[in-house]
């Protein structure tokens, strides 16, 4: 037998974020590795920030707020953070960019760990929580979707 919360853990993920955990079950593609000026800076980044930013960069990644617990689910489960550089090598210090589908980050170069630590905590704080449309998070996108929807519902032609 085991408990509600041995259940919930194993079904849903943990509540909290392992963030060494989460590294040992990252790959990296093209020029960057867990040696990188890139990947050292991110991990120490994500040592310092609150639980909660945590929560919210996962959900930024991947679009959910939970990982799986263990080493054994992720390889179970055939998860794996990936990190790649952005596209563009010429671009520094933008923000970064995410493929949820794929739980992927792409990590453009910045000058120090500073300006990376701003700019990742700005794009996993910018409308995370209307990642699938399904929540709003300010007025400014009802309106915009209100007027959209006014414009194709247009059945004056």
């Amino acid at each position: 037998m085991i408990t509600y919360k041995e259940l919930e853990q194993q079904v849903c993920g943990k509540k909290t974020i392992d963030v060494d955990l989460l590294k040992s079950n990252t790959v990296y593609s093209l020029d960057l590795s867990a040696d990188s000026n890139r990947s050292i800076w991110l991990w120490e980044i994500l040592r310092d920030i609150s639980e909660e930013e945590k929560v919210k960069f996962i959900k930024f990644c991947w679009g959910q707020e939970r990982l799986p617990a263990t080493k054994e689910e992720y390889e179970k489960l055939q998860i794996n953070f990936k990190i790649k550089p952005h596209i563009d090598k010429k671009r520094k210090d933008f923000l970064p960019k995410a493929d949820t589908c794929f739980f992927s980050l792409e990590l453009p170069e910045y000058s120090d760990k500073d300006i990376m630590r701003k700019m990742i905590l700005t794009a996993i704080n910018y409308d995370n929580v209307s990642i699938d449309a399904d929540k709003v998070n300010n007025e400014n996108h009802d309106h915009r979707r209100n007027d959209n929807r006014d414009i194709y519902d247009d059945d004056s032609e």
